[in-house]
């Protein structure tokens, strides 16, 4: 069996410390978190996003370093550290989502990637969901808006991911008033109705109690399945 399909598959860890391949030592941040990334994926799939030499600073301190790291497609990759030590920071530094001084570079299929390339290839749910004054449905189709999908097929798209998520019956309501569980749900569904190639998760489930948890790590095990992004 394919060890990257995602049923019955732990992600693959990266943890502070870890090196990232043989070779003379590298000068890092202590904590800071650290890939164990390969020239090509073991089981000589295609590389899916990955960066060279990406570092990230702001007020003159070094936030991440990460010389290489490869992903492959389908492939899922979870990034270990203890608060503070840059894990969000890699995560939006992959998506140029971040304001801090970056440096290197990022890659979508072992090119050079832009930030245009990866807005229409990525999507990322973060620790709290930022949703918009609107339905629910209107939010969850607001990544398909943006990428030119409007009316008909984008209210489709937005509602299958709604349902497959647990909050269909929900469409109608103002997004603001949602729970925690509710709103992560809606914010997870406006990611995976754009079919990105790379989902970017950084502790979607930060604050929620064990049971909502357990109940939406579940949904999204279920949703993945339908995908074939890097996570």
């Amino acid at each position: 069996p394919d060890h990257r399909r995602r049923t019955g598959h732990q992600p693959r860890p990266v943890r502070p410390g870890h090196r990232l391949r043989p070779g003379p030592a590298d000068h890092r941040l202590r904590g800071q978190p650290h890939s164990h990334a390969r020239p090509t994926p073991s089981d000589g799939g295609q590389v899916s996003i990955g960066c060279r030499d990406l570092r990230v600073t702001a007020g003159g301190r070094q936030l991440v370093a990460v010389p290489e790291l490869d992903i492959a497609d389908g492939e899922t990759l979870a990034v270990l550290g203890p608060n503070g030590s840059g894990k969000s920071t890699l995560l939006r530094a992959l998506a140029h989502l971040d304001s801090a001084s970056r440096s290197g570079t990022v890659l979508l299929d072992g090119q050079i990637a832009t930030t245009s390339d990866l807005r229409r290839a990525v999507a990322a749910v973060l620790q709290r969901p930022v949703l918009q004054r609107a339905t629910v449905l209107d939010n969850a189709a607001a990544g398909l808006r943006l990428r030119g999908v409007r009316g008909a097929e984008a209210r489709q798209r937005a509602e299958s991911w709604l349902d497959a998520l647990g909050v269909a019956h929900l469409a109608q309501r103002d997004a603001r008033t949602l729970s925690g569980g509710e709103a992560q749900r809606v914010a997870i569904a406006r990611a995976l109705t754009v079919a990105p190639r790379v989902l970017l998760l950084d502790e979607p489930f930060t604050g929620l109690d064990a049971t909502t948890r357990a109940d939406l790590l579940a949904d999204l095990h279920t949703a993945l399945d339908q995908l074939s992004a890097s996570v």
